[in-house]
C-alpha cells in the first residue's frame, strides 16, 4: 500500500460516512416534526391533513414524502419541505385558524431545527459503534 492510496481510501470512507450521517439526520428531523403528539411528538393530528400536506421540493407530497428525497440526497444538497395546508403556520406558532378558533403553537419545525446539532452528533456516534 502506498501513502497516497491510503489517503484516498480514508477520504472516500470519510465522505461516505458524512453522507450516511447527513441522510440519517435529515430523515430524523422530518420524522421528529411529523410525529403526532399522541405518539410523543409535537404534531397535532386530528384528521391527518397537516401531516399529509408535507410537500418536498423535488420529491412529492405526503406524510412520508421526505424519505424519497433523503434516499437520493447527496452531500451539499439543500433539502426543503413545507406544509401547504392553510393552518400550518397556526399549528407551528399558534394563533387563529382559518375557522377562527384560537390554537396554541406546537413548534414542531422549530423544535426539530433546534435539536439539529444533537441529531447530527447522535447519528455520528451511532456510526462509530
Amino acid at each position: 500500500m502506498s501513502f497516497g492510496r491510503d489517503l484516498k481510501r480514508l477520504a472516500q470512507e470519510a465522505k461516505a460516512n458524512m453522507l450516511t450521517i447527513a441522510r440519517a439526520s435529515v430523515e430524523d428531523v422530518f420524522e421528529q416534526v411529523q410525529t403526532p403528539r399522541d405518539e410523543g411528538g409535537r404534531m397535532p393530528v386530528e384528521s391527518g391533513d397537516l401531516r399529509n400536506s408535507l410537500t418536498m421540493k423535488g420529491g412529492g407530497k405526503g406524510a412520508e414524502s421526505y424519505k424519497d428525497v433523503v434516499r437520493t440526497m447527496q452531500l451539499g444538497d439543500v433539502v426543503e419541505g413545507h406544509w401547504d395546508i392553510p393552518y400550518a403556520m397556526v399549528a407551528e406558532f399558534g394563533g387563529k385558524n382559518p375557522d377562527g378558533t384560537e390554537r396554541p403553537g406546537n413548534f414542531m419545525v422549530t423544535g426539530a431545527a433546534f435539536d439539529w446539532e444533537q441529531t447530527v452528533e447522535r447519528n455520528g456516534g451511532a456510526l462509530k459503534k
